[in-house]
């Protein structure tokens, strides 16, 4: 079952295996960082629920990207679904992040 994005926003203590299907209406610039692996990209991307109107300020939820996730979402704007993601809060808001059993599918629109 699916949750939705104003339920994660409001929560204040991390999370495990979530799964929600969202529009993702905004992909910030990659960014270089530097990881115990190596050297990879990140961006951010805001989530919104599918039936939210993204003119209407609502709740939002950032999802963290990785490597060549963020071509995948990529711009424009897609609807995504994560499988067994997981939840952190991150300077007082919560962070989605699919993590290393998690799955990130760009769904069709």
């Amino acid at each position: 079952m699916s949750t939705k994005i104003a339920e994660l926003a409001a929560l204040t203590t991390a999370q495990k295996s979530i799964d929600v299907t969202a529009r993702c209406i905004y992909v910030s610039e990659a960014k270089e960082v530097q990881t115990e692996n190596g050297p990879t990209q990140r961006a951010t991307a805001f989530l919104v629920d599918l039936d939210a109107d993204p003119e209407v300020r609502g709740a939002k939820l950032n999802l963290t990207l990785w490597g060549d996730q963020i071509a995948r979402v990529g711009k424009p704007v897609k609807t995504v679904k994560v499988s067994k993601g997981y939840l952190t809060i991150y300077k007082g808001k919560p962070q989605l992040s699919v993590g290393k059993y998690g799955k990130l599918t760009v769904v069709e629109d």
